[in-house]
């Protein structure tokens, strides 16, 4: 295997980390739904909601309250998402499981949506800031592998962001795209 294949699969597993590591705390993505999120959020205190949570196991009152409660908040959710320009499926998301309804009754239940809004907006937000960051790595990224002639593996970034398919695009064209390997 050649050093500039190698170094290019490394950068390519590093910006993969990034994205990962960068998806920490209380956000996710809709398409890839879990408890952690809820999870962690249910388990810290904020100024909106000073009693701690604590796991318990949850009721099948838990399991109607908390999708009363998605209801309610999803369409914050969605319109804060828009806002700061997250597609649905890599925007932040907001769900539960079975086993976390419970404290996601218990931290979620007496919110309003002013609440909400308050507690989810800088979270959107820092997404969004840390989304066009890693853009920006990216771009970094798919332009060094193109100048080595590597537009395969710059074309592997599309499938994390999709959003730079107009810039490798311009790659293909400057850098042609009988240079792939």
């Amino acid at each position: 295997m050649r050093k500039s294949t190698v170094i290019s699969m490394m950068l390519i597993s590093m910006s993969l980390l990034a994205v990962f590591c960068s998806c920490g705390g209380d956000v996710q993505t809709q398409d890839q739904p879990s408890a952690t999120a809820v999870t962690s959020a249910a388990a810290e205190t904020t100024a909106l909601h000073d009693t701690p949570v604590t796991m318990r196991e949850s009721t099948e009152e838990d399991r109607s309250r908390a999708k009363e409660i998605m209801e309610k908040f999803q369409p914050i959710v969605d319109e804060l998402n828009e806002k700061y320009g997250l597609p649905p499926e890599i925007g932040v998301g907001f769900t539960y499981s079975d086993e976390t309804a419970g404290i996601f009754v218990d931290r979620f239940g007496e919110m309003t949506e002013d609440d909400f809004r308050a507690w989810l907006e800088p979270q959107v937000k820092e997404s969004a800031e840390k989304r066009e960051e890693n853009k920006k790595m990216y771009q970094e990224q798919m332009l060094a592998l193109a100048k080595q002639g590597d537009l395969k593996h710059a074309a592997s970034f599309l499938e994390i962001e999709p959003d730079l398919q107009s810039y490798y695009d311009e790659l293909v064209k400057e850098y042609g795209e009988n240079n792939e390997e």
